[in-house]
């Protein structure tokens, strides 16, 4: 079997390293959209629980509180 390159095992290692740091990139994007997600989640749930709460409440507390 032939000797490898030197000049094709350096490109190969930069396409590794170049397909690591996408790797890594991605999974950071992923996790920032989840976090960013899960924050909105929550405001919708506080949101729609005040709502309810103010729909529950009679004509005159509303007006007189």
């Amino acid at each position: 079997m032939q000797d490898l390159n030197p000049k094709l095992i350096q490109k190969l290692e930069q396409r590794l390293a170049n397909q690591e740091k996408a790797a890594k990139e991605r999974e950071e994007k992923e996790q920032k959209l989840l976090d960013e997600n899960k924050r909105i989640r929550q405001a919708y749930s506080q949101q729609k629980k005040a709502l309810e709460e103010e729909k529950s409440k009679s004509i005159w507390k509303k007006l007189f509180g």
